[in-house]
């Protein structure tokens, strides 16, 4: 059975677990520890706001309740996440990707507008962090290629264009969604979409 972070004592052990996985928001998790009622004080200290679960890097202890009855106590630990999340690297829970096709208008060399077809990607990801005030920066975005892929352009508007505009454009990346979501007291989920674009010159 998973173990939380800390090790508390010996004589304290997980005699439960609750998973609670919510699709549409953040997950929740409870863990209940059960041990002898002197050791209490000293093993509800190992377990601090915000510490992460062992096995589940994206879930952060938000609440913790102690419950003393004689000769035995239990600690009560929850956490609040994202329990599938991918990685624990820069907090990140999950990429997608989607590719839509997109307009835009370039001024060729000839000094001739025209309009071209391009597949734009859109990438999404999600993150969490740990911070009293919410969070004010991406923290990914989409690498942008050096060189400009053959064939970026198609299906030119008037039809019958076939000159150049290589020198009337730049491949870019923008920001087009920067979202925060507070999920517990000091515990924000952010989501962040960035768009390749062709940017005309």
């Amino acid at each position: 059975m998973p173990t939380p972070t800390g090790t508390g004592t010996v004589t304290f052990r997980v005699v439960s677990e609750d998973q609670g996985i919510n699709y549409d928001g953040s997950d929740s998790l409870t863990v209940r520890l059960r041990g002898e009622a002197s050791l209490l004080t000293a093993a509800s200290a190992a377990y601090t706001r915000y510490s992460t679960h062992a096995d589940y890097p994206a879930m952060y202890l938000t609440s913790k309740r102690t419950i003393d009855r004689g000769p035995v106590a239990e600690i009560e630990l929850t956490y609040t996440g994202y329990i599938e999340a991918l990685t624990p690297d820069n907090g990140l829970i999950s990429i997608s990707d989607d590719i839509s096709l997109q307009t835009v208008q370039l001024t060729s060399d000839e000094d001739e507008n025209v309009t071209f077809s391009y597949r734009g990607q859109t990438t999404t990801w999600v993150w969490m962090t740990r911070s009293q005030s919410k969070p004010e920066f991406p923290r990914f975005g989409i690498p942008v290629p050096s060189d400009i892929p053959t064939g970026l352009l198609f299906n030119p508007s008037p039809p019958n264009y076939n000159g150049s505009v290589t020198s009337a454009y730049n491949l870019g990346s923008r920001l087009t969604q920067f979202r925060r979501d507070r999920i517990a007291p000091g515990l924000w989920r952010v989501t962040e979409t960035w768009m390749m674009s062709i940017e005309p010159v």
